[in-house]
């Protein structure tokens, strides 16, 4: 899985934004504003991946219990499909 190509991570200030250009930018109007842990995700999101790589970069970047880290991942993974952003290998 992968978000779709086209957007840009901008930082400004404490906040992140994923920003669209080109043909991402027909598909999806706007900005998505991103907390810290989206961003780190979405670093990680610009190349194929999948959850367990994905779950393992965030136990390494943070100290949080399991559960929690993938709950975090799970409901980042379905706002990004809810945005029709992810790219999911069927």
């Amino acid at each position: 899985m992968r978000l779709i190509p086209g957007f840009q991570l901008r930082q400004i200030g404490n906040e992140y934004l994923a920003v669209p250009s080109g043909a991402a930018a027909s598909r999806f109007n706007g900005l998505m504003m991103l907390n810290e842990t989206g961003a780190f995700l979405f670093r990680f999101m610009q190349e194929d991946t999948d959850r367990a790589t994905l779950l393992h970069r965030l136990e390494e970047e943070y100290e949080a219990p399991e559960a929690q880290l993938r709950a975090d991942l799970e409901s980042f993974l379905s706002q990004m499909r809810e945005a029709g952003l992810l790219e999911e290998a069927v």
